[in-house]
Parts: structure tokens; C-alpha cells; sequence
């Protein structure tokens, strides 16, 4: 059975009423509204719509913005254009760090440029903001790179040898599968994807879009 689409619309319009009459927990439901509404226009074909609500979780709500990242790249390869996704991404990554942006940010750069840029990208993102979660995504780049010589040229910057990084990776796995969890403030359930009802206590918007790294680390 087909989606309903207008039905999805009158219910987004609904909802965008009911969240635009409470002052809390507004800023969530604003980013699922908005989020639902790209997801809706690219059923939709429409990418210019599309990209339009996603850019402005980004821009309005920014530490939301992992979240919009994915589709907003996507959105942008469809007519070449990702090089503008990346410099908006890269922005909102200099204000307002988070693991998600910085994900999406190497993931688009390792697809549309290799890995040599991903790899720079991730190695400069934490010598200013230190992770555990950004240093795999950093093995991960050293491990994927191809073997005939894409490696940086100055000896500051030399790979460490595909040993060294398999076994570090291997050393810091189980820190990084638990530190990339998302967790409830109201009953603590942790979970690797982002929950707007958590599933263990059913309340609704009790997830902050940090990993629990970045909100230990603070």
C-alpha cells in the first residue's frame, strides 16, 4: 500500500500547531517536524523543498544538525552541489562541535574526495576537540586509504603503520561502542541510535543529540 501523503501532510500541520502553542520542548519538536517534512518531500520528488527544511534544522537548530547531515549531503549530490552542503556543514561543525557533524563531515569527504581529505579533516578535528569516537574514524581512514601511496607528504603528518591502527582500534572498540550512545534523562536507557520516545521509560524528547561522550566530556 502506497504512503498517504496528504494525510502526512495534514498531520505535520497539526502537530507544527500544537508545537508552535507550548514553550517546552519546543526546539525537538521542531527538528521532527522538520526532519519528517524533508523526509515527506524527497517521497515526494522534491528535492528543493527538501533541502529547504533540511538546512534550516541546521542553521535554527544546530545542535540537532548530525541528525539533518546524511539526507543534506545526499540532497546536494543529486545536482553537484555537495561542495555547499560541506562548507555549511564545516561552519556549523567550527561553532557548535558535536560527533554526529563531525561524522557526517568525514563520511562526505571520504566519499567525495578520498580519504587523504577525511583523514586531514579528522586528525585536525582532534588535536582542538579530543574523542575517542573521532580517533576511530581516523584509524578508519588510515586503514581504507589505497595502498599506493596516498599518504600525506610531510613526515609530521606520515600514517602510523596499518598495524599500529588495527590494533588501536581494536584496543579503543569497546570504549567506542559504549561512548557513542545516546541515553535518557529521565530513566538513563542508553541505545546507539537517537530515541524522540525513549523506549525504556516511553517518555517523549528526554534524549540530548550528544553522545555520551561529548556529555561526559563537559
Amino acid at each position: 500500500t502506497p504512503p498517504d501523503l496528504e494525510a502526512a501532510h495534514v498531520a505535520l500541520d497539526a502537530a507544527q500547531h500544537v508545537a508552535g502553542e507550548t514553550e517546552s520542548g519546543t526546539a525537538p519538536s521542531r527538528v521532527r517536524i522538520g526532519l519528517l517534512r524533508a523526509r515527506l518531500a524527497a517521497l515526494e520528488n522534491d528535492a528543493r523543498t527538501e533541502r529547504m527544511h533540511l538546512q534550516r534544522v541546521v542553521t535554527e537548530q544546530p545542535e540537532f544538525a548530525g541528525m539533518a547531515a546524511p539526507a543534506l549531503f545526499a540532497n546536494h549530490r543529486q545536482d553537484g552541489t555537495q561542495d555547499q552542503a560541506l562548507a555549511l556543514m564545516q561552519s556549523v561543525y567550527q561553532r557548535q562541535p558535536s560527533f554526529d557533524v563531525f561524522d557526517a563531515i568525514f563520511q562526505a569527504l571520504s566519499k567525495d574526495q578520498g580519504n587523504a581529505p577525511a583523514w586531514h579533516f579528522a586528525r585536525d578535528a582532534l588535536k582542538k576537540q579530543p574523542s575517542l569516537l573521532g580517533l576511530d574514524r581516523l584509524l578508519q581512514a588510515q586503514l581504507q586509504r589505497p595502498k599506493d601511496g596516498d599518504a600525506p607528504a610531510d613526515a609530521d603528518d606520515a600514517w602510523v603503520s596499518d598495524a599500529d591502527a588495527t590494533l588501536m582500534r581494536s584496543l579503543i572498540g569497546k570504549h567506542t561502542q559504549r561512548l557513542a550512545r545516546h541515553a535518557c534523562s529521565a530513566c538513563g536507557f542508553r541505545a546507539q541510535r537517537f530515541y524522540w520516545q525513549c523506549p525504556g521509560c516511553n517518555a517523549w524528547e528526554t534524549y540530548s543529540p550528544r553522545r555520551l561522550e561529548e556529555l561526559e566530556g563537559n
